[in-house]
This record gives structure tokens, sequence and C-alpha cells, in this order.
């Protein structure tokens, strides 16, 4: 009798055993996790760069002053661009055109054009057969891209009417007056003959 129950304890005492040494593996491979992420955090606290995904990072905004047309851009007072890639279709860019010229009440804007076209097959239709019929148009931009230029009265809300816009489009948007850009596309276009009259000196 006495051998069944120290048998029995010896058991117990030995599962017992095993998982603490399990809990202590687990404890410490979490401890371990702890530290890693903390010293990321800290190191990106002090220098100031913060790692995000790759398909999360955001251009800055001198990709926009590339591609101003000065032109058109002196017309408008407002414009809207994009902070990611992505496909609009059309029927995005008339539904976010809508609600523009409602809560910006007024009619003079430009709009991005979708002009990439877009096949699909019917549902149920089996391989082959060639390509299927026109669908939708898209439009393919990149971050920097101008969607819209429009005038409002006030910046607040001209600040709404962008947040309307950014609800109706599958990328994310962002506001600037056209002012600021066109003095930093004269900045830019100054630096550039300081540049090439430095070379042609040489």
């Amino acid at each position: 009798m006495m051998a069944e129950i120290s048998r029995d304890t010896n058991r117990y005492l030995a599962n017992n055993l095993f998982q603490l040494k399990r809990f202590k593996k687990e404890l410490a491979s979490l401890m371990n996790y702890w530290r890693i992420s903390c010293l990321r955090f800290l190191r990106s606290y002090v220098t100031g760069t913060v790692r995000t995904n790759k398909w999360k990072r955001e251009r800055p905004p001198d990709v926009v002053v590339s591609s101003i047309q000065p032109k058109v851009a002196r017309q408008f007072k407002y414009l809207i661009y994009t902070l990611n890639d992505g496909n609009i279709k059309d029927c995005a860019i008339e539904a976010a055109r809508i609600v523009l010229k409602r809560n910006s009440k007024t009619d003079a804007m430009w709009k991005l054009e979708a002009d990439s076209p877009v096949t699909r097959k019917a549902v149920g239709t089996r391989m082959g057969k060639g390509k299927g019929k026109l669908d939708h148009y898209v439009a393919k931009v990149s971050a920097g891209a101008h969607v819209f230029m429009f005038n409002c009265s006030d910046e607040l809300q001209a600040k709404y009417c962008c947040k309307q816009v950014e609800y109706r489009l599958p990328v994310k948007a962002k506001l600037i007056a056209t002012q600021t850009l066109l003095e930093q596309c004269e900045q830019r276009g100054t630096e550039k003959l300081k540049t090439s009259n430095r070379n042609t000196q040489r």
C-alpha cells in the first residue's frame, strides 16, 4: 500500500516538475520578446524614426510639387492628393465629385480622369474563348497624385470636404493649399537653376 502511494506521489511530482519547466521556458521566451520590443521602441523614440510596413509607408508631399501644373493650380485654392498607391474606379471619383460639389458649393473644379479600362467576364462562364467585355474604368494613381482641385470660402469647410472625399476613395487623401505648393515649386525651380549654373561654371 505504501509503495503504491509513493509511486503516485513520485508521478505527481514529476508531472508538476515537467509543467514547471515548461512554464519557465514560456516565461523566458515572453520576457525576451518584451525586452526586444522595448529596445526597438526606445531606439525609434531616440532616433525619431518609427519602423512601419512597406505598404503603410506614406511618401512626403514633395512628390506633389513635381507633378503640379501651375497654370491649372492658379485657378483654384485647394488641392487634394493621394498618400498611397492604388486604383480608383470611375464611380468612386464621381461619388467624391458629387460630395465635393455639395459641400464646397462650387461647380468649378478639376478632377482626375479614369482612363484605364478593366474587363471582366460574366459570372459562371468557363475559361477561354477570348477576353471579357469592358466592365469599368480605373485611374492608376501613385502617392502624390492630384485627385481634385477646387475653391472654397473657408479652410475648415475645405478640410471637411477633403474628409468626405477620402471616405469615398479607396486610398488615403490629404488637403493642401495650392499657394503653398506654387511657392515650393518656385523654390525648387530656383534651386535647379542655381545647381545648373554651378555645373556650367565648373
